[in-house]
């Protein structure tokens, strides 16, 4: 329990002086409140979460990469299909997902990088 002390001299102050020479604690800046309940909601500590290169991409970008057959290879006008956008918007985001070491053209048509295995993954960085 706690209580914010009110001015001696007004009547609306007698609930909380009474609470605090009941042992409620003493609160006179929010700080005091987020000490005796802990942070929460916008003052709450952001919760680590994991990063991954998909994170950064924007929709263009994530449904083309959303497109890509996860065996395989596809054309530009099969990603188009699958994406729902018009070809010539396909392949700004596949320039940006092979930038970022996620896809890579091989012969025409677009697939997704994989990690070599007993190698390590490289890191993808966005641009």
């Amino acid at each position: 329990m706690a209580a914010v002390p009110g001015p001696v001299t007004s009547s609306a102050s007698a609930g909380c002086h009474a609470l605090l020479r009941n042992g409620a604690e003493l609160v006179t800046r929010a700080d005091h409140v987020v000490e005796l309940i802990g942070r929460i909601g916008e003052l709450a500590v952001e919760e680590p979460r994991p990063a991954t290169a998909l994170d950064g991409l924007g929709d263009a970008e994530r449904r083309v990469y959303e497109a890509l057959p996860g065996r395989g290879a596809a054309t530009v006008e099969q990603l188009a299909v699958a994406s729902g956008l018009a070809p010539e918007r396909v392949l700004g985001p596949l320039a940006i997902l092979e930038l970022a070491g996620l896809v890579q053209r091989q012969e025409g048509r677009w697939r997704l990088v994989r990690a070599v295995a007993g190698q390590p993954a490289a890191t993808p960085r966005l641009v």
